[in-house]
């Protein structure tokens, strides 16, 4: 079993789309900053599950622990996450300019989930016993707006 927090990529419903979307048509957004937990891109995820099966496949490969955990290296706020976001989106061209970011307590967000203040996993096994060096999440972040900022690029006809 592999754990993970914080999906998000280029494709789909996530974050990350959500908040390029929302930054591109509102001049201000509010998001939680007291949520404290690591973002994890999915061609990150990923390698670790590729690296997981090709060693759970390796009958000479010594065995895996059962629960292993997995997410980019470092940790962030929704709001960090969005302001960065924000950032490199207006630093890649995907933003002429990026909407005002207010942070916002979990109490002024409520959802019908409750959200614990800090989720982060201890990866440092899981590295170890996949044999993968971390990822830190801001770099994670520019690899997957970049990707979207190329497939922007080769859908616009006059680029």
């Amino acid at each position: 079993m592999l754990r993970t927090s914080w999906v998000y990529g280029p494709v789909g419903h996530n974050f990350c789309l959500t908040m390029l979307r929302l930054l591109r048509e509102r001049p201000s957004l509010g998001v939680v900053a007291d949520q404290v937990g690591c973002p994890t891109a999915t061609h990150t995820l990923a390698t670790a599950c590729w690296r997981a099966l090709e060693r759970a496949s390796d009958p000479q490969a010594e065995a895996l622990p059962r629960i292993l955990h997995w997410s980019d290296a470092g940790a962030a706020s929704w709001y960090d996450l969005a302001m960065a976001i924000g950032e490199l989106a207006v630093e890649l061209g995907l933003l002429g300019t990026a909407a005002r970011v207010r942070p916002l307590t979990t109490a002024q967000y409520p959802t019908p989930a409750r959200r614990p203040a800090y989720s982060l996993l201890d990866c440092s096994g899981s590295r170890a016993a996949l044999g993968l060096d971390p990822v830190h999440w801001r770099t994670a972040l520019r690899r997957v707006l970049e990707r979207i900022a190329s497939a922007e690029m080769a859908s616009d006809p006059e680029s």
